[in-house]
């Protein structure tokens, strides 16, 4: 019994001794749980709120244990046209744990490459060019058409510079077409059929106009062509039963389709380059009989 109290005593005092002393006791540290790293997931579909990585995308982690994700040049895609990332690459591992740095993200619904197809305030256009589109359509009510010079997409900007094929055929509601600085042709049938339109004036960049481009257009009855126009080709205003007035602006014309005016009003007058009378009678087939006159300015 003297023993061990002996030793509790010692005890007590060699623990009086150390507080006195301010000596701290020791207490082990807590081990700190390494996170999983994350792999093989998918990125969930979202609500088109323009973030990145919809449809069920995949991301691969590049298994470095550092517990970030995706690096490595993880490629992410982006198809549902909501405006936001469409693909990005190029991701850095620089084993700092956190995301991987993406770069060189584009807009799906801002895309400018050539043969694109958007809408405008309710004019399609196609991208047909590096800087420049065609009008290809419509999807709201036109009635006096203005063609813009210019047209932006993604902060880029195009030249507006022709009519495409059919763009406007059998469209009743229009009844007027102008403006076009940039407009360089008016594609095959790209008004024909339109039975509200009464007046056309073609721009002095426009070089060529189309097949039937204005053909059966029963109210029509003025048209300005514009200084520049080289080509008309056959039946370009075929059956404008109402047609009266022509301008020729210029002198560039050189060669016609047949029957480009056959079917217009039979009392109208054409305004042609001075000097060139017998010319336009042959390249517009007027007989010498016929009751359309030519009037050189």
């Amino acid at each position: 019994m003297i023993k061990v109290r002996s030793r509790a005593s010692m005890l007590i005092l060699a623990l009086m001794m150390s507080a006195s002393m301010g000596t701290a006791a020791s207490v082990p540290a807590i081990a700190s749980e390494k996170e999983a790293p994350l792999s093989d997931f998918s990125y969930a579909a979202d609500d088109d709120d323009g973030g990145v990585a919809r449809g069920g995308t995949k991301v691969t982690d590049d298994d470095d244990d550092d517990g970030g994700v995706a690096r490595g040049g993880t490629k992410v895609t982006d198809d549902d046209d909501d405006g936001g990332v469409a693909t990005m690459t190029g991701g850095s591992d620089d084993d700092d744990g956190g995301v991987a740095t993406m770069d060189g993200g584009s807009s799906s619904s801002g895309s400018v490459s050539v043969g694109t197809t958007f809408t405008s305030s309710g004019i399609s256009y196609q991208i047909t060019a590096k800087d420049e589109v065609a009008i290809v359509g419509r999807t709201r009510t036109v009635i006096n058409f203005y063609v813009p010079a210019r047209i932006s997409r993604s902060g880029k900007s195009f030249k507006v510079t022709s009519i495409g094929k059919k763009a406007f055929r059998n469209y009743s509601a229009i009844r007027s077409v102008s403006g076009g600085q940039y407009l360089t042709s008016i594609d095959d049938y790209a008004f024909s059929g339109c039975a509200s339109l009464k007046t056309v004036s073609i721009g002095d960049k426009v070089t060529k106009v189309g097949i039937s481009a204005f053909s059966s257009c029963p109210s029509l009855t003025t048209v300005t062509i514009g200084k520049n126009v080289e080509k008309l080709r056959k039946r370009a205003f075929y059956k404008d039963t109402k047609l009266a007035t022509i301008v020729f602006r210029g002198d560039k014309l050189n060669s016609t389709g047949t029957q480009v005016i056959k079917g217009i009003s039979a009392s109208a007058k054409i305004t042609i380059p001075k000097g060139m009378t017998t010319t336009y009678r042959e390249l517009l087939e007027i007989g010498e009989n016929a009751g359309i006159t030519l009037v050189e300015r």
